[in-house]
């Protein structure tokens, strides 16, 4: 259905290469292209796109907008979280906040939205899951403006364990 549509451009790898190897793909069509702004998510349906323009306004003052389905609670979050999910990411986001003074809730949500001038500077080289804590790093030791806005927790398969990539 995407490549039927003339206004979109769809990268696709012949096979699985990783979370962050698919990003990266997505970071250098941006890069290369006349973008300001790259929004990403998930492709695993926890993420509504209608919600694209809160990213959208939110990057005014921001080099990379991070979604949080921490920060606040939403009428049509899923509930429970994945216990195995919330403890990881808590304890990762944790770890990256006291170690590099950010201030995330989490870590891992797919959801962002990056000024093309930012994202130049990053270097990711991280092709699997661990791709976020890459892009933690980095984004603090360049000193990048980052803000979390909030969206809902929504898990379609809530029994899905965390694979290894």
């Amino acid at each position: 259905m995407l490549k039927r549509d003339p206004d979109l451009c769809v990268v696709t790898h012949d096979k699985n290469r990783g979370y962050g190897a698919a990003l990266n793909s997505a970071f250098r069509v941006a890069l290369s292209s006349d973008f300001d702004v790259l929004i990403t998510m998930d492709c695993d349906g926890q993420h509504e796109p209608a919600r694209i323009p809160v990213l959208l306004e939110a990057i005014h003052d921001a080099d990379i907008v991070s979604g949080s389905r921490y920060l606040r609670d939403f009428r049509q979050d899923s509930l429970p979280t994945p216990e195995d999910r919330r403890f990881i990411n808590l304890t990762i986001t944790r770890e990256l906040n006291e170690r590099f003074g950010l201030q995330l809730t989490d870590a891992f949500c797919g959801f962002k939205a990056y000024r093309i001038d930012a994202l130049a500077k990053l270097h990711i080289t991280e092709t699997g899951w661990g791709m976020p804590l890459q892009l933690w790093v980095q984004a603090a030791k360049l000193g990048l403006r980052v803000k979390e806005v909030g969206v809902p927790r929504l898990y379609l398969d809530p029994n899905r364990a965390l694979a290894a990539s």
